[in-house]
């Protein structure tokens, strides 16, 4: 077996995802009105506070940014990194209607898959 074989069926899944933010308020409230729920924190020398939802995905807030703004995405200079996760659903539409209901602004971008973008913030 390769080495890349070997590593790969290693791999079972995404543990979780880490968000730097500078508070974790205005993070948690928006990802609470996603169905994740509080789950520790903050805890550590970072610090970092972790939500989960149902479906097993976990995000850990890194709670040391200084600035404001998204460096990745708010800035004409293209700098190296995550830019944003992607969340799979079931029904588009009532995706939609939910995220309407909910008070969260969204745009949808035409391509393959119709994605549905969100920000938090």
């Amino acid at each position: 077996m390769s080495d890349s074989a070997n590593l790969s069926s290693r791999i079972r899944g995404l543990s979780h995802i880490g968000i730097r933010v500078r508070e974790l308020a205005p993070s948690r409230a928006f990802y609470e009105r996603l169905g994740f729920r509080f789950e520790w924190g903050p805890a550590g020398p970072e610090p970092v506070a972790a939500m989960r939802h149902t479906s097993g995905l976990e995000i850990n807030f890194i709670l040391n940014a200084k600035t404001e703004g998204n460096i990745l995405m708010d800035v004409p200079e293209k700098h190296p990194g995550y830019t944003h996760i992607a969340l799979k659903i079931g029904d588009i539409a009532a995706a939609e209607a939910a995220l309407k209901q909910a008070g969260i602004c969204h745009h949808r971008q035409a391509r393959i898959g119709r994605p549905l973008h969100s920000r938090s913030g």
